[in-house]
């Protein structure tokens, strides 16, 4: 059982959001340390709560927001210097944990090098929506959107979404932090994958479970600003990660979701796309000229 557990949770610019799933963390087991960074946006009030009050939470606080896998990354480096800390929790702002949440997590016994991911359920529906996830032959990710009936028994996956993570101090020093040149969107993905070409192993954990609004942290699921990060940073992953092949299917599927985007009038979503591609091109040639 590992000696401590640190929690980590950004918060940009949500903080209603944030203080309901510290509410929930507060409500059961508690994690021996919290880290939540505030990412841009005004500070969320955690004083005139008094159960929010009594948590043990270290603040790191940004005027502006760095992107997700910078702010997480700065997170789990505090974390990092905690010797008391060996396990480490990520927990997207817009989920909810159960009381026995923390018990559980400590409870498991992850083998050496070794990821869990939680099953992420619908906060409305309570039904699984994420259980990891997979490539196809194009190297193209795909998410698991459900979990066999009565299944109790981990199941090995490829990536798992920064929902909800779990892994030991020694997983995150070995694989390093987040690429903080993501940002936002495909960072969960690369470092997942970046761990497994490390020697990693991610498991499900169907014991651990996770409510979760989705995309409330993207300003959802097919809003220009999300589509413009997914297709930038599809398009870098396939041209550092896959070969000619998976690159032309990436650049098949995303004009064919272009053209459909546009047929059915969702110019703004297009656009964004269509950005997102251009600015990935750019950014695998930056990258490449600074790389070592």
């Amino acid at each position: 059982m590992p000696s401590g557990i640190g929690l980590v949770v950004l918060d940009y610019d949500q903080a209603p959001v944030t203080r309901r799933c510290l509410a929930s963390v507060a409500a059961g087991s508690r994690p021996d340390e919290i880290v939540l960074v505030e990412n841009g946006g005004p500070p969320v009030d955690l004083d005139s709560d008094p159960t929010l009050a009594e948590l043990a939470v270290t603040v790191i606080r940004r005027e502006r927001n760095i992107g997700a896998a910078a702010a997480r990354n700065l997170a789990f480096g505090h974390l990092a210097e905690k010797a008391t800390v060996e396990r480490f929790v990520l927990l997207d702002n817009d989920t909810i944990v159960a009381p026995d949440f923390f018990e559980l997590v400590a409870g498991s016994s992850l083998e050496r090098f070794e990821i869990a991911a939680p099953l992420i359920l619908d906060m409305d529906t309570e039904k699984v929506i994420y259980a990891g996830g997979r490539f196809d032959r194009y190297r193209y990710p795909a998410v698991i959107p459900d979990w066999p009936a009565g299944e109790t028994e981990p199941r090995r996956v490829e990536w798992a979404p920064t929902a909800g993570l779990v892994f030991d101090r020694e997983t995150w020093l070995k694989v390093g932090g987040f690429d903080a040149w993501y940002g936002f969107s495909w960072e969960d993905i690369e470092w997942c994958d970046r761990a497994v070409r490390r020697g990693a192993v991610i498991r499900v954990e169907p014991h651990l479970r996770v409510l979760h609004e989705a995309h409330r942290s993207s300003g959802g699921a097919f809003s220009p600003e999300r589509l413009r990060q997914w297709s930038r940073n599809g398009t870098v992953f396939m041209f550092e990660n896959a070969g000619w092949r998976s690159r032309l299917h990436w650049f098949r599927m995303e004009l064919g979701l272009i053209l459909k985007e546009l047929r059915a009038g969702w110019r703004s979503a297009a656009r964004g796309r269509v950005r997102g591609l251009g600015q990935g091109l750019l950014g695998v040639i930056q990258r490449r000229r600074s790389a070592p």
